[in-house]
């Protein structure tokens, strides 16, 4: 079983060992950053402190979610709350197009219907779910 969250949970690892995080990237007109463990958040605050213009954020693309599912029978995904982001609907996207390639995947999307703490929380009772050795059915309708 593996766990992919977006990077909105603030984690790059997690008490289990198949566990991946989908960055987020923020933008300005001059640069960008890329939310994972080489985001150098000072330097970013800084950054966008001192930056006059529009900055945006961009979820994570359909492409990076299929990627993190490779070679995965059985996959968890927990987003960030759908009303925030895209990333739920290319997590979504990205299921569907990854059981079309590999039909015996099984795949189940969570919109945490929150962000960072909650998210956290969330993918932390995967984790126990896990640990307790229930079945994918079981965890995805606990969960």
């Amino acid at each position: 079983m593996r766990i992919i969250a977006d990077s909105s949970c603030d984690l790059y690892s997690l008490d289990y060992q198949v566990f991946k995080t989908v960055p987020l990237t923020i933008y300005t007109k001059e640069r960008s950053f890329v939310d994972d463990e080489n985001l150098n958040i000072t330097e970013m605050l800084d950054y966008l402190a001192s930056y006059k213009d529009r900055s945006y954020t961009s979820c994570p693309s359909i492409d990076a979610f299929k990627e993190a599912f490779e070679g995965a029978d059985e996959i968890f995904v927990m987003t960030i709350t759908s009303a925030l982001s895209g990333s739920y609907n290319s997590a979504l996207n990205a299921a569907q197009m990854y059981k079309d390639e590999h039909p015996l995947a099984k795949i189940a999307v969570f919109d945490s219907l929150s962000t960072g703490a909650e998210e956290i929380l969330a993918l932390q009772k995967l984790v126990k779910l896990i640990k307790e050795g229930k079945n994918f059915e079981t965890i995805e309708e606990e969960i």
